[in-house]
């Protein structure tokens, strides 16, 4: 199983799409079971330079399951993960690709994640509290 977890995006934004996706597309064909991949979601992350429009998090799920088609058979969406800097980008979606079939439990608590949302969109990073609790 690999995990690819808010690396690439650094990768594009350093040496380009092209790279970047050769780069997961090599991972992903390595991963013998199963990959976890989590995509940036807005402009900056890219340099400015994204496929996709802003915090689309449809279009960026289509871009890379798209990507990764002829290697997984199967995908899945599996969730959101939080992301608080910068408060543009409160989510990241949370990607399954796997040689088997995935089995989801569904039934997440739409309320609950509601209240996590707010509850990044609030909070303050820790390292703002080592200079005075400044909001970035």
């Amino acid at each position: 199983v690999s995990l690819l977890l808010s690396v690439h995006h650094q990768i594009v934004a350093n040496m380009g799409w092209d790279h970047a996706n050769d780069f997961l597309r090599q991972l992903a064909m390595k991963s013998r079971m199963q990959m976890f991949f989590q995509p940036a979601c807005i402009p900056r992350k890219y340099k400015n330079d994204m496929p996709f429009a802003e915090n689309d998090i449809p279009a960026i799920i289509s871009y890379f399951f798209e990507l990764l088609s002829d290697i997984f058979e199967h995908k899945e969406f599996i969730g959101y993960s939080l992301n608080d800097i910068p408060k543009r980008e409160p989510l990241r979606p949370m990607l399954l690709f796997s040689h088997k079939p995935i089995k989801i439990t569904q039934g997440r608590d739409v309320v609950g994640l509601i209240e996590e949302i707010k509850s990044a969109a609030r909070s303050t990073h820790p390292i703002n509290r080592f200079f005075g609790g400044r909001k970035t």
